[in-house]
């Protein structure tokens, strides 16, 4: 018999069978126009196999869609069932092998085209609904039902006892939870075990696309509705058609609407001189406003003269917000950055900066400004705070309050700059609240970067140091 090759897609969840005398994981696959059921046998370790995997698959034995416990046809909510079926172990059967292929620029699209949408990827899906259409009851009864989402954030992993009937601790599971979002609400995704966590890692703050196919409405904590995964329910990662593409734009542009804080100052724009520059120029809000927008791609610098209105250290301190970080598109905020903590979702160090929402409005004789719409650099906060940003957060409650009565209704003089659109010397993004930023992001050129690095901003004022 000879042998087939194929490349197919891993679609849906990988459920592994652990017991002493079967080990194997099962698995669904897509190409473009068929789907593929296959036990995958292995001795000890199992395959690194996740969603979305790119498989190259040789096999000497096929046999026909398998049967359900009903007799009937085991479906993949579209038109076509599933249509080979097979039984494999690689390391006993010499005709076996399964390569798992390394994502690329060559391979990155191979098998993305999901069933149902066209050879070219360019057709509108069958069966698509919105996500809030699906949540009110679309869920029920609608077969082949599909949702086209984007991974909005992914939670820190939990590690959940399981206990028999008799309450006996019988081991335990992890579990994290994924938010999932389209343009009209959003759904929590809770993924239990090893099996699909492992899948999780490469969609940290991508905004991955997913469409879904008849996934299963769970009623959870509180009656607040999730979604789940049954034995028919289909998941393609990054699909390529014109549904998703939109999907992925939609994204981007609420990624530039959504608000950053703490992005820091770009390095080696302004000028080193500082105050003691030969002719400092003194500016109101209203020059530096009307500046910025007949200008903006000009870069200046000089001073602002305004009053604190508003000060919230002691608010901040007992939320324990003093100190705010931004990885994986999650906030983070702590009161002791010290010894350094770790993302909870890709463990990288975290580097802490105050949080710009301890300063309320800045107001002149022409305007006012929140200070949460300026980005602080290190000496501005030490000018203005007369400390380190270390030593804020060894003040306790008393002492921050002791601080903030002091600062609310003072008037000072603020170093600021503006970096004018195309300055900076690296790849350009879009940030928050439409805002330019120079990334160094890792992308692959169109805007789907990993969202783990760190960001210059572009086109907004930034605060640069302080006189009393």
């Amino acid at each position: 018999m000879t042998t087939r090759k194929e490349v197919w897609r891993s679609a849906n969840r990988a459920r592994k069978s652990t017991s002493p005398n079967h080990n194997y994981t099962d698995m669904y696959n897509l190409t473009n126009t068929s789907s593929q059921q296959i036990k995958l046998y292995f001795a000890q370790t199992p395959y690194p196999i996740q969603l979305g995997s790119l498989l190259s698959i040789w096999t000497a034995f096929i046999s026909a869609s398998p049967k359900s416990e009903s007799g009937s046809t085991i479906s993949t909510g579209s038109s076509s069932a599933v249509s080979v079926y097979a039984n494999m172990f690689p390391g006993r059967n010499r005709s076996d092998c399964v390569m798992i292929m390394a994502e690329n620029e060559g391979s990155r699209r191979v098998c993305r085209v999901p069933m149902g949408a066209g050879g070219s990827g360019g057709r509108e899906l069958n069966g698509l609904m919105t996500l809030e259409s699906w949540k009110t009851g679309g869920w029920d009864g609608v077969p082949g039902a599909r949702i086209l989402v984007c991974v909005g954030g992914i939670g820190a992993a939990k590690t959940v006892k399981r206990k028999d009937k008799e309450g006996k601790e019988i081991g335990s599971v992890r579990v994290r939870e994924v938010e999932l979002v389209d343009h009209t609400g959003s759904v929590m995704w809770s993924i239990w075990g090893e099996d699909l966590n492992s899948s999780l890692e490469s969609w940290e703050g991508k905004g991955t696309v997913l469409l879904i196919t008849e996934p299963v409405f769970k009623v959870g904590f509180r009656g607040m509705g999730g979604l789940s995964l049954g034995r028919n329910t289909w998941v393609d990662v990054e699909p390529e058609c014109a549904d998703a593409r939109w999907l992925r734009r939609w994204w981007r542009g609420r990624e530039r609407r959504r608000e950053r804080v703490g992005m820091r100052v770009p390095e080696g724009v302004f000028e080193e001189e500082g105050w003691e520059g030969p002719r400092p120029a003194l500016f109101k809000l209203a020059d530096v406003d009307e500046w910025a927008r007949d200008e903006p791609h000009q870069t200046f610098t000089g001073f602002i003269s305004v009053i604190i209105l508003d000060v919230y250290l002691v608010q901040n301190y007992r939320r324990n917000m003093l100190m705010y970080t931004e990885c994986c598109t999650t906030p983070h905020y702590t009161n002791s950055p010290l010894p350094p903590l770790p993302c909870p979702h890709c463990h990288t160090p975290l580097s802490f900066t105050l949080n710009p929402h301890i300063v309320g409005t800045l107001l002149d004789e022409t305007g006012s400004i929140r200070a949460k719409d300026l980005m602080w650099a290190p000496r501005a906060w030490e000018d203005l705070l007369g400390r380190k940003m270390e030593d804020v957060c060894l003040l306790g409650v008393d002492g921050c309050l002791e601080l903030e009565e002091r600062l609310r209704g003072m008037r000072g003089s603020f170093w600021v700059g503006w970096v004018g659109e195309g300055e900076g010397g690296e790849e350009e993004g879009m940030g928050g609240d439409g805002e330019k930023v120079v990334g160094r992001e890792d992308g692959d050129g169109d805007g789907d970067g990993d969202g783990k690095g760190e960001m210059q901003v572009v086109g907004k004022l930034c605060v640069l140091g302080m006189k009393m």
